[in-house]
């Protein structure tokens, strides 16, 4: 028995639907690999706000509040995810990322007063940093305010 062309296809669509039709019927989406990815409320939108979170943070920041110390650490780590979404040059993106690197160290050493000096000696260089993006970045519009000391 030979089968024509359209026939196959079509069998062949029919069993790729069904197949993915039983992985959407578990009752854990872990299980069928259809995870939701969380992002965390606290996770900045792009570098500026990044920026300007270390700086809110780092004023009246409690060393001893483990969620907003987590915080911090997460905020720190993300820096140089969110300069890649910049137009930031390669050497920028660099700085960025020596900066996240011993800013991360200070937090698994749990020095959270040392890593808060640390952040906000770096913070003028940060801020220089967001407002050089925000001049080279052509995707993103950000708010058009500068980062300035409030």
């Amino acid at each position: 028995m030979k089968m024509n062309q359209t026939g196959f296809l079509t069998r062949v669509a029919i069993i790729v639907m069904l197949s993915t039709a039983v992985g959407c019927l578990a009752d854990n989406p872990e299980e069928s690999g259809h995870a939701e990815h969380v992002i965390p409320e606290h996770k900045p939108a792009d570098f500026v706000s990044a920026v300007e979170q270390l700086g809110i943070r780092t004023v009246d920041s409690s060393t001893e509040d483990t969620e907003q110390r987590q915080q911090l650490t997460d905020i720190v780590g993300w820096l140089p995810e969110l300069a890649a979404q910049t137009d930031l040059p390669k050497a920028d993106w660099d700085r960025i990322q020596d900066l996240s690197e011993k800013y991360q160290t200070l937090a698994i050493q749990q020095d959270t007063e040392l890593l808060i000096q640390e952040i906000q000696t770096d913070l003028d260089q940060l801020k220089q940093l967001a407002e050089k993006a925000i001049e080279l970045d052509t995707f993103n519009t950000y708010d058009q305010k500068e980062l300035t000391d409030d």
